[in-house]
Order: structure tokens, then C-alpha cells, then sequence
């Protein structure tokens, strides 16, 4: 049986039979398969064991099962029947980053009126919409179910009508962990139950910046994408493209005020648009903002006062910088967008500020491409908040700006917030809502909150972090290393918060089973090793080694003799290998000469199970290595690429008893693997590994769903 794992934006095929109970066992059977360790038997052990002792596992008010969960409907829904139990981050603790940390929030819309005023309903980037009717003491998921994605680039709630929530699926934030979606969202009852409204396909692999309900008519909608704008005048049920705006749409703001909303959409490569009969027709705006061509990804903010509408942009540059050094300038107009005048502003999108202090940006990885976002406060056009890497606040429209964490993330004091921000609201009280790579903040400037410099932490139980490739589960399940998005690595020992081992962006990991307290992981595309369970830790990183993939995949395979050392591939621009990680000077070999000569880099590592000699490489352009003699010191590897594959090669996998028969998973090629709408593409191969090695292969693709990457492929007993 072969088991395939999507990253999926379509609704899953109904199983043929129920989902086996084995929660962490399947995660170790996966482990073992990667890691290459044991035989099938003990592999076979092991899971048994982990789904023994998975059968015992118990949370109070952390299982969730069908009868508890809220009831959700989509088109195709699975059904989830057994028990499942909540094992976090929830969330995840740290002392640096504005104290616990939950996964990306892309998006966060408040209830401003009626019974329910003051719930906060959050968009994650990888686990759905959240809400809080206590202010973030608590939270309650709600789309588990949902079968188009849990990545929620957008929320909008009907100002007539609080029960009517919709959600863009898809977050448009440019990265390459960024998921592409399935269509929007739609729930009438405060988010219980949902229906997917994506006719014909329309939203399919399509990201969403920003969604829009019409305060002077509900059934209007306006969806800022990455294909462009859309509108919708029957609630979200059917939708089309309108005013040929065609590019990126990253900002929509509506002016209510007059005879016909005034609709203005910020389009990449054009600049701001603006439409006074509700998007019939489009005018471009100038008046002192930048050409179409410097217009990239832009943040608008609208608010009303002294009888006209104050428009704010925050416009990413293309080909231009700032003049406080940074890739952001920031435009206000107090009279439609008739004209424009920059504002002088901090580079609170440039670590050289956020970070360091420093009053300009100095072209230090400025971020304005993936953080962008701000609000006006509905009832003082001059409060504006924007954020960035760091959060920004105005009183006065504009004219002067502070840091809402209050000193430099690397500077002395203590961080109040984690940086790198892509959702702002403003709630009924006058507080605000931001959302950010570290989960959710409240924030208010004139009643402070129990955190300092009134901010105040919101994460609760908020299990929303983002886990990369790679688990390290070790025993039955007793301890596990996890590597999360902007979060470093975190170890679970039981409790539902795990604490941050490693900082930075984590990535695969791997505790060695003979000795629990050796660990590895990976920390911006850094490798770690401790031998002290993390009381400290030393970079082992190879020579040149971190030249590849921003997640590079790393395994382990343990020495089956007396010396408890095990051997450490890493995968680079080329494959690395060494036999004494613990070493003060690891003897690290370069395995391969692809990525140096192809430009390409290592995207998957398997190890056979029942032969450690025998290593399949496999790259992001789709190159497929073999070796049938890796437990040498000068290693040779063979090319058995599938013919015509070019595309990202996403996982290796090795029968348990077989080193000849392996199964590949395939995502599209380039930089964001889960990012482009493809047909997913899955092959099987049989090695030959006498002699020269070659390779014959079978395409199994069928009927797994369009517009689905392939994440992994594994075997199971053949």
C-alpha cells in the first residue's frame, strides 16, 4: 500500500476504510523510513509500540471528537470518527519574542456590533480560523474539517450582519512556505459550519491578500488576489473579475459614504485604482504617488472624519528605495486620492530599524515584500497602525511614528511582540488586533494591558504552529523535536507548551535513538547539535554546506555497533555526510557534485532501511542520485533521474525490505514548492544497484486531485 500526503487546496477522495488509530505511529513508521534506521521488524516494533501507548494518551479539554467539535460542512467533507489529542506547541514558550508563540496569523477581522461585539476571529497560516469571545483568554478552532486548506490569507465579517463570516483561502505572502488556496469560505452562523464557494474553479490555486463585504449592500463582495480583483453580488455564491485587473490586487478599501461605494483596489505594476460606481469602471490615480512600474505590494487603510475619507498606501517599491533607506514609502490623501503626499516615516519594514535602531534602512533584507499591513481607526482617521517587521503607531496622521514593541528587537530590555506582521484590526474598545509570524497581540496606546507598553500577549491555546518537513519522535512518543517557521525548534517532553530549543527558522531534526541526548536541528539553514538535551549546543553546519534549500533536509542514521555516533547527511547546494558529528571538528565529506555544477540544490534524502549503504539524493530540479556504496569513504553516486522530471523532488521513499523499490513524490520546480497549481505527480521506481545502477519507473499519478503538491509518498509492507 502506498500512502500519499498532499498539501492539499481540493476535497479529499472518501477512504475506502477507516483511518488506522495510530496517531504516532504512523509519525515514527514515517521517521524510520527517512532516517533509514532498523530493520522492518523493529520498525514494525516500534510502531506498535507508539500506537500502544498512543491509545493511552488522554487530554482534558484538549480532545477533540466529532461529538465535541463544532459541526462543519463543505463540499466533500471527510469524516473524522476517531479521537484525536491536541500534543501543541499550544503554544510555543520562549523568553525572546514577546513570551508564548503560536504559528503565522494572516489575517484577523473583530465583531464591531450586536451580541457577539468583540469576538476576534483570526486567519492562520496553516491551521485554519480561529475565534475568541474572551479576548484571547481562550481560543476555538473551526475549520478542521474544511476540506479547501487551512491557509486563511483573508477574513471579512458583514458589518450588517456579524454572523456572516467569509475567508480567503490562500495567504499571499509571497514565501515559500506560503499555501495557495481553494476558494473562499463562507459560515452564517459565526463560524459552526461552512460552505466552500469557488465556482468553476475560479479561486483554485489562487492567493488572497484582502476580502471586503460592502457596508451599503451585503451580497457585495470585493477580493483582492494574486490574479487580481473580484467581485461577488450575491454573497460570495458566484464571482467575477472585474475592471480588467488582471495583476497581483494587494489592497481594497471601500468609501461607503456616497450615492455608490467608491472602490479603491492597489494592483502591482499599476498602481491605485479607484471606481465610483462599485466597480463598474476603473480610473488609475496619480497625484504625487510613485510610477506603475515601483508599485508593488501595497497596504491600504481608509477612514472618515472632518467630512472627507483619509486614504493611507503603504506601497512596496520596485527598483526604488525609500528615503529613510527602506523598500516602503507610505502616501496619505484627504481628498479621494485627487493627491497624494508622501509621509515621512520610520523603516519599520527593514531589520536595520526593527531590529538594530538604526534610523535608516541601509539595505539590510528589507521585508516589504512579505510584511505589509495597516489600519485606521474607524473613529480617528489620523490613529493609523502599520506594521512591518516592527509594529508603527501615528496619532497625528502621519506626521510622527513609535515603535509599539518600544526598543530594538536586539537591543537591551525585554521584546513585547514577535516581530514579522500581516494582519491588523481595530476592535469596538479602540484596541488592536495584530497578528504576525509569532501568533496573535492585543495592543492599545491609552489603557495599557497587563503586558508591558499596553501590549498584551493573546496566544493562550492557540495550536497554530507551523511544523516544517520533519518530526523527531523518540521512544513512543515520550519526547519530540520539531523544527516550525520563524519559530526555531521546539521539544516536546509532554506538556502542551514546548519550549524553543533553537532559535531563528527551524527546518528537520533528529534525536538520535541511542541516545536521547544527542539531538540535531536546524536553525536558518544552520545545523545544531546537542549532546546535553539543549542545555547547550554547538553549530556543526558543513563547509559551504548551507548553500541550498531555506528548509535543507537532514537525517540520521544510527551505528547499529558499540560506538553510539550515528552518521549525519545534509543536504546543501550538495550532499554532505559525516561520521562524528560530535566531534569539535565534524569530518564532513561532500557526497555529490550536483548542486555545484547545476546550480541546483538537495531537496530529499532516504537511506534504505534494510541496507544503510544504499542513498538516494534527490534535488529540486528533479536530478535523482543513487549510491550503492555510501558506507565508503569516497562514496560513488549514480543518476537515475525519472526521465522528463524536472520538478522539486519532495520525498524519497525506500521499501522496508527492498532497497531496489522506492516511491518519489513531486511538487513544481523553483523556489515556493507548495506554492504553484499543478497536477500532483507520484512514481514508483525499481533500482537495479548491482554495478552500474539503473533505474525503470511507473507513473502512479491517477486520480489524486489537480491543483494538489505532493508532499510525501511512503510504503507500507510493499
Amino acid at each position: 500500500m502506498l500512502v500519499v500526503a498532499l498539501l492539499s487546496a481540493a476535497a479529499p477522495r472518501a477512504l475506502a476504510h477507516p483511518p488506522m488509530l495510530k496517531p504516532l505511529g504512523a509519525v515514527r513508521y514515517l521517521a524510520e523510513q527517512r532516517a533509514g534506521f532498523g530493520a522492518p521488524a523493529h520498525a514494525a516494533a516500534l510502531a506498535s509500540r507508539a500506537d500502544a501507548h498512543a491509545r493511552t494518551l488522554s487530554g482534558p479539554s484538549h480532545t477533540i471528537s466529532a461529538a465535541s467539535s463544532p459541526k462543519i460542512t463543505s463540499a466533500a467533507s471527510p469524516s473524522f470518527s476517531q479521537a484525536w489529542t491536541a500534543l501543541g506547541p499550544a503554544p510555543m514558550t520562549t523568553s525572546f519574542y514577546g513570551g508564548p508563540n503560536s504559528g503565522r496569523v494572516d489575517s484577523a477581522a473583530v465583531v464591531q456590533s450586536g451580541a457577539n461585539a468583540g469576538e476576534i476571529f483570526i486567519g492562520t497560516a496553516g491551521g485554519g480560523v480561529w475565534s475568541s469571545t474572551d479576548n484571547g483568554k481562550s481560543w476555538v478552532t473551526h475549520t478542521d474539517q474544511v476540506a479547501s486548506g487551512l491557509a486563511i490569507g483573508a477574513l471579512a465579517i458583514d458589518p450588517n450582519n456579524p454572523s456572516t463570516i467569509y475567508a480567503g483561502t490562500g495567504e499571499a505572502n509571497n514565501c515559500g512556505d506560503c499555501f495557495y488556496g481553494g476558494g473562499v469560505l463562507k459560515s452564517t452562523d459565526a463560524g459552526q459550519t461552512w460552505t466552500v464557494e469557488n465556482p468553476s474553479g475560479i479561486f483554485s490555486g489562487v492567493d488572497f491578500f484582502s476580502l471586503t463585504v460592502d457596508p451599503n449592500n451585503s451580497k457585495d463582495l470585493y477580493a483582492g488576489t494574486s490574479t487580481g480583483l473580484y467581485e461577488s453580488t450575491d454573497g460570495g455564491v458566484h464571482w467575477s473579475q472585474i475592471g480588467s485587473i488582471t495583476a497581483p490586487t494587494s489592497g481594497v478599501a471601500l468609501d461607503p459614504s456616497g450615492g455608490k461605494t467608491t472602490v479603491y483596489a492597489a494592483v502591482s505594476g499599476v498602481g491605485i485604482e479607484k471606481s465610483t460606481n462599485a466597480g463598474s469602471s476603473f480610473t488609475t490615480l496619480a497625484g504625487g504617488l510613485p510610477t506603475s512600474a515601483e508599485f508593488g505590494v501595497t497596504a491600504l487603510g481608509i477612514g472618515s472624519g472632518g467630512g472627507h475619507e483619509t486614504l493611507y498606501a503603504a506601497v512596496q517599491l520596485n527598483g526604488s528605495t525609500d528615503a529613510n533607506g527602506s523598500d516602503l514609502s507610505m502616501y496619505k490623501s484627504i481628498n479621494g486620492g485627487g493627491s497624494w503626499t508622501r509621509l515621512s516615516i520610520p523603516a519599520y519594514t527593514n531589520p536595520a530599524y526593527a531590529y538594530e535602531g538604526k534610523s535608516k534602512g541601509e539595505a539590510e533584507g528589507d521585508q516589504a515584500w512579505y510584511d505589509n499591513t495597516l489600519a485606521v481607526d474607524p473613529s480617528d482617521p489620523e490613529h493609523v497602525i502599520a506594521a512591518g517587521m516592527a509594529p508603527v503607531e501615528s496619532k497625528d496622521g502621519g506626521a510622527t511614528w513609535s515603535n509599539i514593541n518600544g526598543q530594538n528587537f536586539f537591543g537591551s530590555g525585554a521584546n513585547v511582540l514577535h516581530p514579522d506582521f500581516h494582519a491588523t484590526a481595530f476592535a469596538p474598545s479602540g484596541k488592536v488586533i495584530v497578528g504576525c509570524d509569532g501568533g496573535v497581540y492585543e495592543y492599545s496606546s491609552t489603557t495599557p494591558g497587563p503586558g508591558p507598553l499596553g501590549v498584551s500577549n493573546l496566544n493562550a491555546n492557540l495550536n497554530t504552529g507551523q511544523l516544517y518537513e520533519d518530526l523527531s519522535v523518540y521512544e513512543n512518543g515520550a519526547k519530540i523535536l520539531g523544527g516550525l517557521q520563524d519559530n526555531g525548534t521546539a521539544y516536546f517532553t509532554g506538556s502542551l507548551g514546548w519550549p524553543e530549543v533553537s532559535s531563528g527558522d527551524g527546518g528537520y531534526s533528529a534525536i538520535n535513538p541511542l541516545d536521547v541526548k544527542q539531538q540535531f536541528a536546524e536553525a536558518d539553514m544552520h545545523l545544531e547539535e546537542t549532546t546535553n538535551e539543549w542545555v547547550s549546543s554547538a553549530d556543526i553546519s558543513p563547509p559551504l554546506g548551507v548553500n541550498g534549500n531555506f528548509v535543507p533536509p537532514m537525517t540520521i542514521v544510527p551505528n547499529s555497533g558499540s560506538i553510539k555516533e550515528p552518521t549525519v547527511y545534509y543536504g546543501g547546494a550538495d550532499l554532505w555526510v559525516t561520521p562524528d558529528p560530535a566531534g569539535l571538528s565534524p569530518a564532513w565529506t561532500q557526497a555529490t557534485t550536483t548542486g555545484t555544477t547545476a546550480k541546483t540544490a538537495v531537496s530529499a534524502i532516504a537511506v534504505a532501511p534494510s541496507n544503510p549503504a544504499v542513498v538516494y539524493v534527490g534535488f529540486d530540479n528533479g536530478t535523482l542520485l543513487v549510491s550503492n556504496n555510501a558506507n565508503l569513504v569516497t562514496p560513488t553516486f549514480t543518476d537515475i533521474s525519472v526521465p522528463g522530471a524536472a520538478d522539486w523532488i519532495t520525498h524519497i521513499d525506500v521499501a522496508a525490505n527492498d532497497p531496489g523499490s522506492i516511491a518519489i513524490s513531486f511538487a513544481p520546480g523553483g523556489s515556493n514548492t507548495q506554492y504553484l497549481p499543478i497536477p500532483p505527480m507520484v512514481e514508483t521506481g525499481a533500482v537495479t544497484l548491482t554495478g552500474i545502477p539503473s533505474a525503470t519507473y511507473t507513473n502512479i499519478t491517477g486520480n489524486l486531485p489537480n491543483e494538489v503538491a505532493s508532499n510525501s509518498v511512503v510504503s507500507d509492507n510493499g
